[in-house]
């Protein structure tokens, strides 16, 4: 049990490092450096190829990087599948990179969250087009950049209807 939780411990501590290093929370890519990292400490190299470790990053992740989001976002997520996509997989992650986003700021444009929330979100999309539309994980990578705008604005559209943001325009504001 102690030696678990200070394997846990460790990797808590690679990835906030790998993300002030990196600037960059997608789960796939921080996979891919935790893979490869060729200064990962001896007691973390053991996860490199469990089948966990996916889950594991996210977990990381969500726990350095996730403020106090006291709303039940998961209607908000079961509505966002009905409307915006095939899948509940990903929404309650864009949800809560979104309000996250708007804590830190209060306040963004459409298109800026758009770009800044790109690397957060393209996996969500591309593997949604690459699960359930049958594209190659390439044509599902080009579809995947054409729809993150509306995955968005279907984010703030749900949002905004929960009365958790405002929409004044192209602006989205923390309420």
């Amino acid at each position: 049990m102690a030696q678990e939780a200070n394997l846990n411990l460790e990797l808590l501590k690679w990835v906030q490092k790998t993300l002030k290093e990196h600037g960059n929370a997608n789960p796939s890519y921080l996979e891919w450096l935790f893979k490869n990292d060729p200064e990962l400490p001896q007691s973390l190299s053991t996860l490199r190829y469990n089948p966990a470790l996916r889950i594991m990053l996210e977990l990381a992740i969500l726990n350095i990087t996730s403020r106090v989001i006291t709303t039940n976002i998961e209607p908000i997520a079961l509505r966002l599948e009905a409307k915006c996509g095939p899948t509940y997989i990903g929404f309650e992650w864009a949800i809560r990179r979104t309000l996250e986003y708007l804590q830190d700021r209060g306040s963004a444009s459409v298109s800026d969250l758009t770009r800044d929330l790109r690397g957060d979100v393209l996996w969500i999309v591309r593997n949604l087009y690459w699960w359930y539309g049958g594209s190659s994980i390439d044509d599902a990578t080009k579809l995947a950049e054409s729809a993150i705008p509306r995955l968005v604005k279907c984010v703030a559209s749900e949002l905004a209807g929960e009365g958790l943001v405002r929409l004044e325009g192209n602006n989205v504001i923390l309420t």
